[in-house]
């Protein structure tokens, strides 16, 4: 009988015995040595090494039948999707394997402003939460980007860190959105999942979008959470609860960045409902020339005051953005509440207390929370699921807050560390 059909404890114990016996034999040979040094040389160490040979071919019998087995190279994790297929990179498989921490970072062009980057942030780390709390892998987020629009500049940011391995999973919010395409694309081709995060670049390879529906040509305009449409039946709707109308009055839209998808899409979305409804109203710019102000909030206070100067009789204003914020601000100013309305987009402090004055009809939520927790999701099903979402666009559903739900609004986001909206 062999070694190998012996019970293990068996098989060590015969080993023992041999490596005693091993050691006995080079106790002589170092004895031989001693006494014949001048004829002992090669006699010597041919006999340690034989001792030495048998010493390792009978403990490798011995143990061979309790080692581990060798590793095994792991299969790549390649994923099919809407763009083709996507391979994620060894270097992230082995951080994941060994359950090292993961590095999600989401790039903002617009990064000082302080509700945006907040509740981006929020959401993501929101999602880490979840992420580490089931795979038992903890997850870092991280928000870039520059102050204002400079596709170069992050860009140029963005690919240092691609250089330096320090993404596992990347958000990009790209603007404009074709400039990004060759940066993402790279990425995806070097294993990083990629999406793109409350904006798009369609013609890009990136795995999703998660953002509001602002984009007219991704899918039809009637499409119901379509955020602009949102905003024009909100309007609608509350023309006709209050007895206003917006027929033979004038509409003014302004935002940010009139150059922006996101931006015309909104403008598109509100401006056809509310014509719809009310043929006879007449936009001052239409959605696709808007007032542009910015996003600085001393330059648009200051814009948007000449441009109320030099049209008083303007009924309502929209912003497709943070404008909201200065609407209410030279209403309250000017003493016109009740003569001027304003509906705006998205949520801040300022906003909350403007709301609850009564200083706009209400605020479009788009739920940055939402998106970059979403986002971050959908990435942790790619990394430890080899999962794909079902679609390339995943949008949030917009809230509307008004002076009568305002509270629920600060119910969800008081849920949220440092969510800029309650803190």
């Amino acid at each position: 009988m062999t070694h190998a059909n012996l019970e293990p404890i068996a098989a060590r114990s015969i080993a023992r015995r041999n490596l005693e016996r091993m050691a006995g034999v080079a106790a002589v040979a170092a004895g031989f040595a001693a006494r014949f040094p001048f004829a002992a040389g090669k006699r010597t160490a041919t006999i340690l090494g034989v001792a030495a040979g048998l010493n390792l071919v009978l403990a490798i019998a011995a143990f061979a039948g309790n080692a581990a087995p060798s590793p095994t190279a792991q299969p790549p994790a390649t994923m099919h999707y809407w763009a083709g297929t996507f391979t994620l990179s060894p270097r992230i498989v082995s951080k994941i394997d060994r359950k090292e921490p993961l590095t999600f970072v989401d790039s903002y062009p617009y990064i000082t402003i302080a509700g945006a980057s907040a509740q981006l942030q929020a959401g993501c780390e929101e999602a880490a939460n979840e992420i580490g709390d089931k795979s038992g892998v903890r997850v870092n987020c991280s928000l870039i980007g520059v102050p204002n629009p400079d596709a170069p500049t992050q860009i140029e940011q963005i690919t240092s860190g691609l250089n330096a391995n320090q993404y596992d999973c990347l958000g990009v919010d790209p603007n404009p959105p074709g400039a990004f395409n060759n940066l993402i694309d790279r990425a995806m081709g070097e294993g990083v999942p990629v999406f793109t995060v409350n904006a798009d670049s369609q013609t890009s390879k990136r795995i999703s979008v998660f953002s509001d529906d602002d984009y007219p040509d991704a899918h039809d305009m009637t499409f119901a959470n379509q955020s602009g449409r949102v905003a024009g039946r909100y309007a609608v709707k509350w023309a006709k609860e209050t007895h206003h109308t917006f027929n033979g009055k004038q509409v003014e839209i302004i935002s940010g960045d009139v150059t922006q998808p996101w931006a015309q899409g909104r403008a598109r979305g509100f401006e056809e409902t509310i014509k719809a409804a009310y043929p006879q109203v007449h936009f001052i710019d239409n959605w696709n020339n808007m007032f542009m102000v910015g996003f600085d909030p001393a330059t648009v206070l200051s814009d948007l005051q000449s441009f109320m100067t030099s049209h008083p009789d303007v009924f309502f204003y929209f912003s497709t953005d943070w404008g909201g914020q200065q609407i209410a601000q030279i209403i309250a100013r000017h003493h016109l509440q009740g003569k001027v309305f304003g509906l705006g987009f998205n949520l801040n402090a300022l906003l909350v207390q403007q709301l609850k004055q009564n200083l706009l009809i209400g605020t479009v939520d788009q739920r940055y929370d939402l998106q970059g927790k979403n986002w971050a999701l959908a990435c942790a099903n790619v990394l430890f699921e080899h999962q794909m979402p079902s679609t390339q666009w995943t949008y949030v559903t917009p809230d509307i807050w008004n002076s009568s739900n305002i509270d629920e609004a600060l119910k969800i986001y008081s849920k949220i560390p440092n969510n800029g909206v309650t803190d």
